[in-house]
């Protein structure tokens, strides 16, 4: 658990964290620190629950993408076709899993 979180942190508190390492990941992957940008995002998946593919789908879905290429940029080819596999099972069309793949 992060410092600043509480167990009691709500389902909103949470999602807005996950947002937040979201955000850090992007520029450290752009800068490419492989292990900070990989760091943030899967801070920013733990966080999120299953139900937030079906109430915040675009946001999910880049958030895996870019975690599945954290992941394969580390080298960590198994974890990052892991990730794949949950973005294809909750991708919405043909383009994103395509896209996917």
């Amino acid at each position: 658990m992060a410092l600043g979180r509480t167990d009691e942190a709500t389902s909103e508190a949470r999602f807005e964290e996950a947002q937040f390492n979201y955000r850090a990941g992007v520029p450290a992957m752009d800068a490419l620190g492989l292990k900070e940008s990989d760091y943030y995002f899967s801070q920013s998946a733990v966080l999120c629950t299953i139900d937030r593919w079906a109430t915040h789908y675009d946001f999910m879905f880049e958030l895996y993408k870019k975690f599945a290429r954290s992941a394969l940029m580390k080298g960590d080819q198994e974890r990052s076709n892991d990730i794949v596999t949950i973005a294809i099972k909750h991708a919405e069309t043909g383009l994103d899993r395509a896209e996917c793949l």
